[in-house]
């Protein structure tokens, strides 16, 4: 079960397609425009989904990559106080990702199909420094299997870096 939860993560978005975000014009916000690949450290806080303890790096500006990604990709592209749903910009997912007027939390929910039907849904806060060039994300994750029975959760945090 461990392992399961630790690859689940990283494959869930494999099948994801995506449509380009507006660009953010015209807003003074508090937080800086973050763009450029940053580093994703993450951390089992608790639960049973196994250690993710597990770190990646992603470009703000390819919506292809896998989580965790996608949360980040959507909030930067949304602009302060944007909001989107998911599905309307991967086709395989659903939820909704809020990004604060001043541009420093992005709050999401999302549930995407897993390979062997089952869903994964995450729902998490990312707060970024106003500089731009780190942050950090608590996020809960469980996994249901075909019948949408609950097969495993777990409570994580991260840490991200430019």
């Amino acid at each position: 079960m461990a392992l399961r939860g630790s690859l689940v993560i990283m494959l869930f978005l494999s099948a994801c397609s995506s449509t380009p975000f507006p660009t953010d014009a015209g807003f003074a916000p508090t937080c800086a425009l973050r763009t450029g690949v940053f580093r994703y450290q993450e951390t089992l806080v608790s639960g049973n989904c196994g250690p993710a303890d597990r770190a990646t790096s992603f470009n703000l500006a390819d919506p292809t990559q896998s989580p965790p990604s996608m949360p980040f990709y959507i909030g930067e592209k949304l602009g302060p106080g944007g909001s989107a749903q998911v599905q309307d910009y991967f086709s395989c997912c659903s939820g909704e990702v809020l990004v604060s007027s001043d541009r420093c939390t992005i709050e999401y929910s999302l549930r995407a199909p897993l390979k062997d039907g089952g869903t994964a849904r995450m729902i998490g806060k990312i707060t970024w420094a106003s500089d731009a060039q780190s942050g950090s994300s608590a996020m809960s994750f469980t996994v249901f299997d075909a019948t949408a029975a609950a097969t495993c959760s777990g409570e994580y945090t991260a840490s991200v870096k430019k």
